[in-house]
């Protein structure tokens, strides 16, 4: 599961494997940070820092923190440099740095400059033109009767399919449930049930007492005693339900067995971007018709990738980010290299990170191009045709 901190040490890697650029100077701060209003630093390695020079806060880990401007030269190992806080974007720590810790001098890029590379990479490039690059979610709908309209997720853009899981049911006969008494205490007595752990059941009548249990309540059994006695659960692979009082009367048990119907395609469409009273997103997904409506709906959706669902991303398009965030890095390195000497060795070409720029950006295409036609090929959307006598009335 890929997260920004992942995401930010991945490319972070790359900076200093792949594109020619030198890793930071570090150091350590000698004296504590004592809040976010502590503008007197002192850092160990004291002579190498000069006026204007950039200190982030290092924890390697991915996590942003603090970056921060020196106003002067560090004088000397037994005075405190004046600083800048919270620059280049980033946020005055508000608890104290304790002394020890480490900083970078004159990173090329901060973290957080780092992760807004990847959110603009990830909200902006991956989803545009050419070549989207997409996920497939899946979702399910509980249909509700006379409501044809039901909310997508805000960046579901297309559907390609729906389907659903028809129950149809074979009649066990009649179960006892004894909760005390005997070996079969807190089991449900049925001869010769054929049930395995795992089974889908419900019950089509009840008597009286096992409370606890219900009528058309779906049920799995939880575990097989023997060819008579079982337990049951409220979902598959838990545990058996305890109930209360024993059963008196038919209940009546059913097996349930799922059939899988696909949808017509005709039978539904997506509405995009389009206000109703049933879509707080504006995206809602229209449908005519339903196989069942007492069971859910399942659909596969285009998704497009934005940076608050990390966490659902693909392995393909976490592999990909890395070398879109670095075509936007080594561009904004490039500019900083013409404009400030000190930023590359005497023997690194000024124009280097400029054709590294160009590097990362032709291989992010070529991944974007290669992935976009791999998941159009795994599964195509589903063709709407114009029957011939209603061609006139689209």
């Amino acid at each position: 599961m890929a997260t920004m901190a992942s995401l930010t040490l991945d490319v972070y890697d790359m900076l200093f494997g792949v594109a020619q650029l030198q890793r930071p100077v570090m150091d350590v701060l000698s004296t504590q940070v004592t809040n976010a209003a502590d503008t007197e630093w002192r850092f160990a390695s004291y002579a190498m820092w000069k006026q204007n020079d950039y200190a982030e806060y290092w924890t390697d880990d991915g996590t942003a923190n603090e970056v921060i401007r020196l106003t002067e030269d560090h004088p000397s190992g037994a005075a405190d440099v004046t600083v800048v806080r919270s620059q280049r974007g980033t946020t005055a720590a508000a608890a104290a740095i304790a002394a020890g810790v480490t900083f970078l001098k004159n990173p090329p890029v901060t973290c957080t400059e780092i992760q807004r590379a990847i959110t603009e990479t990830i909200d902006n490039d991956l989803y545009a033109n050419p070549y989207r690059v997409f996920y497939r979610s899946q979702r399910t709908i509980t249909p509700v009767t006379n409501k044809h309209r039901y909310e997508l997720n805000a960046e579901d853009y297309q559907v390609d399919d729906m389907y659903q899981i028809d129950l149809t049911g074979t009649s066990l006969g009649a179960a006892v449930y004894t909760e005390t008494g005997g070996v079969t205490e807190d089991m449900w007595t049925l001869a010769a049930h054929g049930l395995v752990a795992g089974d889908h059941v419900r019950f089509t009548a009840v008597g009286t007492g096992a409370t606890g249990y219900a009528v058309d309540t779906d049920y799995w059994v939880a575990a097989v005693t023997n060819a008579n006695v079982f337990t049951l659960s409220a979902t598959n692979g838990g545990t058996a339900i305890e109930g209360t009082g024993n059963s008196a009367g038919t209940w009546t048990l059913q097996k349930q067995t799922p059939s899988l119907h696909k949808f017509n395609v005709h039978t539904w469409k997506e509405r995009i971007d389009v206000a109703t009273a049933e879509s707080s997103t504006g995206n809602s997904l229209q449908v005519d018709a339903w196989i069942d409506g007492d069971h859910p709906v399942y659909y596969t959706a285009r998704t497009r990738p934005l940076t608050a669902n990390v966490a659902s991303f693909t392995a393909d398009i976490v592999d990909l980010i890395p070398w879109g965030a670095m075509a936007r890095l080594m561009g904004m390195v490039s500019v900083r290299d013409r404009s400030d000497p000190r930023r590359r060795s005497e023997h690194d070409a000024a124009q280097q990170p400029f054709a590294d720029s160009e590097f990362f950006r032709a291989r992010f295409l070529e991944g974007k191009r290669s992935l976009h036609h791999r998941l159009i090929g795994e599964k195509a959307p589903q063709k709407r045709f114009i029957l011939p006598h209603l061609a006139g009335r689209v």
